[in-house]
């Protein structure tokens, strides 16, 4: 998965897309697995509206706003029987797991996490 811009929302409430990331380092290629893949596929089938926009968007042709992404991760761990975790919490287990069980390099890790310098990711999640 391509990561090159961001979607921000106008004075009126209205979403565009930025050119560019929050920071160069933000620009980066995502590996993902072939289930994921296929998950994605298929989201991006079934989206109602703005279906020609490159984004994968809720149902309703709108970004997923953090509160929804929250919500959904918290069902989905008490259905499965986990300890319910943060969209942060997701991102530090990633990395840490890529780093510390994979043995991932440490560069590879930091542009994944979008980290201009390796130290930042060494320093939040190799623990």
């Amino acid at each position: 998965m391509k990561v090159h811009t961001t979607l921000e929302k106008d004075e009126n409430g209205n979403w565009y897309r930025k050119d560019q990331t929050k920071t160069p380092a933000g620009e980066r290629l995502i590996e993902l697995d072939d289930v994921t893949i296929v998950v994605l596929e298929n989201w991006r089938r079934n989206q109602v509206v703005n279906t020609d926009t490159d984004f994968i968007i809720s149902r309703f042709g709108e970004p997923f706003c953090k509160s929804t992404i929250c919500r959904v991760i918290k069902h989905k761990a008490q259905e499965v029987g986990v300890p319910v975790i943060t969209g942060k919490g997701l991102r530090h287990s990633h990395a840490s797991y890529l780093i510390n069980v994979l043995k991932k390099d440490i560069l590879y890790v930091a542009k994944c996490m979008g980290h201009a310098d390796k130290s930042t990711t060494l320093n939040t999640y190799s623990h």
